[in-house]
């Protein structure tokens, strides 16, 4: 009898220690799935920091600021990119600028460009503008090229502040103070 005893208790601790190995194998592989998913998702955020303006450019890149981003834009990467992006905007706003001063020095009129290519320290983003707040900025550069020496340049300054100011609001940037004195001033140098 106690030799069956003997085997019970043997076959009970056969059992009981299965139920632990096969426990701890099925904790070793839900760890496992774990740490790739982590993994997975640390490496996809690093892949987002690691792309410039969250990987958007041009018409996409405005829209994205502008409140209607692409689906599965990440909100913190873009905030990122707003805070970059007034750079941006200052650096085409003041081309246009020069390009419409430069047109009336030569005697010619045309449609701005709404797009341009823009280096940054880091990488380079193609910027584009709203058609018309382009051709505002480039009519702005045109007038204070025309504008007899000595004349008053207020009118047109308000209306340059005032492009420059609405494309700020639009792409949800704080407008600051106003852009005209800076950007004649670079315009000039």
């Amino acid at each position: 009898m106690t030799g069956w005893l003997a085997v019970a208790a043997l076959a009970v601790a056969v059992v009981a220690l299965l139920v632990v190995v096969l426990y701890v194998v099925d904790r070793v592989h839900a760890l496992e799935r774990e740490t790739q998913d982590v993994a997975r998702s640390l490496e996809e955020a690093r892949a987002r920091r690691v792309q410039p303006w969250a990987g958007l450019s041009g018409e996409a890149l405005w829209q994205a600021l502008a409140g209607e981003p692409p689906e599965g834009t990440d909100e913190l990467a873009l905030e990122a990119v707003r805070r970059r992006y007034r750079l941006v905007l200052a650096d085409h706003v003041g081309h246009l600028l020069r390009l419409g001063r430069a047109d009336a020095a030569s005697g010619e009129e045309r449609t701005p460009p709404n797009t341009r290519t823009v280096r940054t320290p880091r990488s380079q983003v193609e910027s584009w503008l709203p058609p018309a707040l382009a051709a505002e900025v480039y009519a702005c550069g045109l007038g204070l090229a025309r504008l007899a020496p000595g004349a008053d340049d207020g009118a047109l300054r308000g209306r340059l502040d005032a492009a420059v100011a609405q494309l700020h609001l639009q792409c949800g940037l704080e407008p600051g103070p106003p852009a005209s004195a800076a950007l004649l001033q670079a315009a000039d140098g």
